[in-house]
């Protein structure tokens, strides 16, 4: 029996040790850059969206959106509306941090959604649009991002 005993804990052992059972899956960044120079109305919008993903799934989103123009009411309206979208979606839904700021002739937002913290299924019920990049876990795919990103004109890496 005390074989036996030392038996079964020396597997134990051996499973805590290596791991098995406590896969992680590796993560990497996908990257979108996307740029619109808009003449008529007088500004450019320079995005960059680096997705954290496990290869299917997606976790977060760090974006990085400049908006550069010579028109003070342009830069006002890009920073208010910028400013109450993601404020919104912070109080509605968490998963978000964002940061928008003004220097001389650009409005800078730097916008984290986590999506491992936000409820998206919440989000989903209030905007029907949103269903089109998650599962039926309401997880955000990574082909999902990538082709709302890409249909918006942004280029990805793949």
């Amino acid at each position: 029996m005390r074989k036996v005993a030392i038996g079964f804990i020396t597997i134990i052992m051996v499973i805590m040790l290596c791991g098995c059972g406590n896969k992680k899956v590796e993560e990497k960044v996908v990257k979108c850059m996307l740029s619109n120079n808009d003449v008529t109305n007088g500004y450019e919008v320079k995005s960059e969206y680096n997705i954290t993903t496990n290869g299917e799934l997606v976790r977060k989103v760090d974006t990085v959106e400049k908006v550069t123009s010579s028109n003070a009411s342009v830069l006002s309206y890009f920073q208010v509306n910028l400013i109450n979208t993601y404020a919104k979606f912070k109080q509605n839904y968490g998963g978000c941090t964002y940061d928008v700021t003004k220097d001389g002739n650009t409005v800078t937002s730097e916008v984290t959604m986590d999506y491992s913290k936000a409820d998206l299924k919440k989000a989903s019920e209030d905007d029907a649009s949103i269903k089109s990049i998650l599962n039926d876990d309401y997880k955000v795919t990574l082909d999902g991002i990538i082709s709302m990103y890409e249909g918006m004109g942004a280029t990805c890496e793949k």
